[in-house]
């Protein structure tokens, strides 16, 4: 005899051990195979824009205070800069990309993505280089940078292939 969910079975006409408790599998939370941390694609607090050259100061401060965004560090080139900037408040990054896109000024606005490096990236990299797998465009003064990982350069300056 077999009952519903959380029953017992008392036949051994199937292979079922007697007295062995059957589950309803409907009733069994699902298993994910494998449970990762969230790891966010872009930072959380922080937009990048692209601006013509041509535009005054002033008008890119009054945007970031409109908008409530502090200027972290720009870069230019091409007569077009970019802008990398710190959300002051709560709000989510694509509500402020959306603002952004609206102003006219704004050639281009998107969030700060950060990329992680494949796995054979990982596997080719020497032992003695970072391990965090993560690749972020520093604009910190007039002095662009990206990590070693992302830069395909060895510490010693050597091109790596």
């Amino acid at each position: 005899m077999i009952s519903g969910a959380g029953g017992s079975d008392q036949g051994g006409d199937d292979g079922a051990a007697a007295g062995r408790r059957i589950v309803d599998r409907s009733k069994l939370p699902a298993r994910h195979a494998k449970q990762r941390r969230h790891v966010p694609d872009h930072v959380p607090d922080e937009v990048l824009t692209l601006l013509a050259s041509g535009v005054s100061e002033q008008t890119i401060v009054a945007l970031g205070r409109r908008l409530r965004l502090n200027r972290a560090a720009s870069l230019t080139a091409d007569n077009i800069t970019t802008f990398r900037w710190k959300i002051l408040d709560r709000r989510p990054v694509p509500a402020v990309v959306r603002s952004l896109q609206t102003e006219s000024i704004v050639l281009a606005a998107q969030p700060n993505y950060t990329y992680q490096l494949g796995q054979e990236a990982d596997a080719a990299r020497p032992p003695n280089h970072g391990r965090s797998g993560r690749t972020r465009l520093s604009l910190n003064g007039s002095k662009p940078s990206i990590s070693p990982e992302a830069s395909g350069v060895d510490r010693d300056g050597r091109l790596r292939r």
